[in-house]
């Protein structure tokens, strides 16, 4: 399942530029020239590691959003950087503290002096539903992009061994 939600791109460095519109998907825009010879522009942010026009590149993308990086390897260099990220915050939004507030006040006339142990229930439960369950498929999906990284470079790094060997 997980390896049809992500795709792997590879290319050389055209140019990294600052982005014009950063919430269209980061604050820099990578110009990727494909083996076929078309130009991707895609929505990164700053990568920890320098990346050199003209180096060759494997790009993990998801397959709904393929204009955002989720992580890439340098094949000139050998280093990667996995920007998988959820974009979610950590403290409740305003939506889950009028949710929150809605099942207090039901849970307040329903049960009465009961509605305190069974607010809190409601509150892990909901904090474990809409918060940890994603967290845990989040980290999930992160290890997978970092094992395609991984296949992708030792694929990458054995064609190129091959065709050293074989001059």
């Amino acid at each position: 399942m997980l390896e049809e939600r992500y795709r792997v791109v590879h290319g050389s460095v055209e140019d990294i530029v600052k982005a014009d519109d950063p919430a269209g998907g980061g604050s820099h825009r990578l110009q990727l020239r494909q083996e076929e010879g078309g130009v991707l522009s895609l929505g990164m942010d700053l990568p920890a590691n320098p990346i050199r026009i003209g180096n060759a590149l494997s790009v993990v993308v998801e397959r709904a959003r393929p204009n955002r990086v989720l992580a890439l390897v340098d094949h000139t260099t050998g280093e990667g950087c996995n920007t998988f990220h959820d974009d979610r915050p950590w403290w409740p939004s305003r939506n889950d503290a009028l949710i929150i507030a809605v099942a207090a006040c039901a849970f307040a006339i329903v049960l009465g002096w009961l509605a305190v142990p069974a607010l809190m229930l409601f509150v892990v439960v909901y904090w474990f539903v809409t918060r940890r369950m994603p967290e845990v498929r989040r980290q999930r999906s992160a290890a997978h992009v970092a094992y395609l990284l991984d296949r992708e470079y030792f694929y990458w790094r054995a064609t190129v061994d091959w065709k050293e060997g074989a001059r």
